[in-house]
């Protein structure tokens, strides 16, 4: 009793959004275009509210085909098209945050790429944001504080932002910012200050106080974009070269990034076969006695002789074997032939006392379980005694976990190998900590070296050194001595050892017999 039976009082309760496309669909089957009447639309329920219902029917038509009534059936699907809403929002939003998750924000970039295409002028902005030190807090302080953080960064991001633009978590502890419609580069850079200024305020999860920080590349949208992917990309490198620079900092792209991670990622393809195909060697850097103008020793330095680019130095690949582990084979290597090299010229050269053999040992190695037992094999192996070999390891190695670090030392102490501490003076944070280390010397970072002037200028730095030095009963080694006013300067200030280019450069091993012959005629 409730409805009566003239169409409108069917067709007045379709939603007004919908009612013009069900008008269409009844006018093609009428019309013959479709076989049956079907549709999905929203209609007013008596309860005010609108409910989505599915409609299927045919056309009643007379002797003459004109159509007189419908008859079909209509069914409540409301429940259904929430269900698929929900999947709906769940494909395109980040579970955690309720952000925009990578497929949304990919399809979003790609409608404004194409959007720019078509109007020249458009100019749009991708941010790529990576938190720094999120790992530190995750493990230190559980994964649940872990996401109530990313869920507070993703907020603060949604605050520096216009309405229109869109924040994306990417996954991990990676987000994504999409500008649109951005007149100028400022803009962009502006956003990534305000990000920035927004973090540097501590956060309290769950009542800690957690201070963080993000790394952002940007990418500026231009004519040679034609994916999303492409973008995307471009503020990732970015941010790789933001994050090199220190944390809470922001870089543009541009294509020489790009062009420097290109020729990266082929020297670690080559770096995979350096050590199998023999394209690694050891250059010695003699060491001298400077109140005897004796040869002590050597510094072994490994080089890459890259069978395209030639020799490359060890600041250029080491850092790179580091990060993708490839340093524990090369490390491996270096120790080995290290030892091969120094029995070698202790049978070549006799000397008393023999000659010793340095080796630079990077951070990875020396944090390794197996180190001491496989430089135990190394010396059985060449008879090497342990008394003539140092490991040159930095402040900044031994700072990372002092407790673990003095463990290491003592075990390598034990066994009888000496240990230099390199680059002295840099880190500044081991003094307090100093009369800890079971160590033999410490290196004067060739810094310092540099800045000496013929006057004796800039030596304070250099007498406080040897004076702690001393103290402790370390030898002292100064690195990067290239000039005679340097050798008198640091004669002055009683420096015992000594090594630069004043002396020799780094060389084969097959060239240091005619170095020997050549200090012999000078003398």
């Amino acid at each position: 009793q409730e409805i009566g039976d003239r169409p409108e009082e069917w067709l007045g309760r379709i939603h007004p959004d919908d009612r013009g496309e069900v008008e269409a669909w009844i006018a093609a089957h009428l019309n013959g275009r479709n076989a049956h009447f079907e549709g999905e639309y929203r209609m007013l329920h008596k309860d005010g509210a609108y409910r989505w219902v599915i409609s299927r029917g045919l056309a009643v038509r007379i002797k003459d085909g004109q159509a007189y009534r419908m008859a079909g059936s209509q069914t409540d699907i409301t429940a259904r098209k929430k269900a698929e809403e929900q999947l709906l929002y769940d494909a395109f939003h980040d579970a955690l945050t309720g952000l925009p998750n990578r497929a949304l924000f990919m399809d979003r970039l790609q409608h404004v790429i194409s959007a720019s295409q078509r109007r020249a002028g458009s100019l749009y902005a991708v941010l790529f944001l990576d938190m720094d030190r999120f790992k530190i807090i995750n493990d230190s302080l559980g994964h649940s504080v872990g996401d109530q953080l990313l869920i507070a960064v993703g907020r603060k991001l949604v605050d520096c932002i216009r309405p229109g633009d869109t924040v994306a978590r990417l996954g991990g502890d990676e987000f994504a910012v999409l500008l649109e419609n951005v007149s100028e580069l400022v803009h962009a850079t502006e956003v990534a200050e305000r990000v920035h200024k927004k973090l540097a305020a501590p956060l309290d999860i769950k009542g800690t106080e957690i201070f963080t920080s993000v790394s952002i590349g940007i990418a500026v949208g231009e004519d040679r974009y034609e994916r999303p992917e492409q973008v995307l990309r471009d503020a990732d490198i970015a941010m790789y070269e933001a994050k090199a620079r220190g944390n809470s900092c922001y870089e543009v792209f541009d294509t020489t990034m790009h062009a420097n991670i290109l020729d990266r990622l082929q020297l670690e393809a080559d770096l995979r076969g350096a050590v199998d195909h023999k394209e690694l060697i050891l250059f010695y850097q003699p060491i001298i006695d400077l109140n005897t103008q004796e040869l002590t020793g050597f510094e072994a330095l490994v080089r890459w002789h890259h069978p395209k680019r030639g020799l490359i130095y060890p600041l250029e690949f080491i850092p790179l074997a580091e990060e993708n582990g490839l340093i524990h084979p090369i490390g491996e290597w270096i120790l080995h032939e290290a030892c091969v090299g120094l029995k070698t010229l202790q049978d070549r050269h006799p000397a008393r006392p023999p000659l010793r053999m340095s080796i630079n040992i990077s951070g990875k190695q020396f944090t390794q379980q197996d180190l001491v037992g496989k430089l135990a094999g190394f010396l059985r192996e060449t008879g090497v005694d342990p008394a003539t070999l140092a490991l040159e390891i930095t402040e900044s190695m031994i700072m990372e976990n002092v407790e673990a670090a003095v463990e290491t030392m003592n075990r390598l102490r034990d066994m009888g190998i000496h240990l230099h501490i390199d680059d002295f003076g840099t880190g500044y944070s081991s003094l307090s900590y100093l009369h800890r280390f079971p160590v033999n010397a410490l290196k004067i970072d060739r810094s310092f070296i540099k800045k000496l002037s013929a006057d004796g200028a800039n030596k304070e730095i250099i007498l406080s050194i040897i004076s702690l030095a001393k103290s402790l009963n370390f030898e002292v080694i100064a690195e990067g001595v290239e000039m005679e006013h340097q050798l008198s300067r640091i004669k002055e200030m009683h420096c015992a050892y000594g090594q630069g280019f004043l002396f020799a450069h780094p060389m084969g091993i097959q060239d240091i017999d005619a170095w020997l012959k050549g200090r012999k005629m000078q003398a």
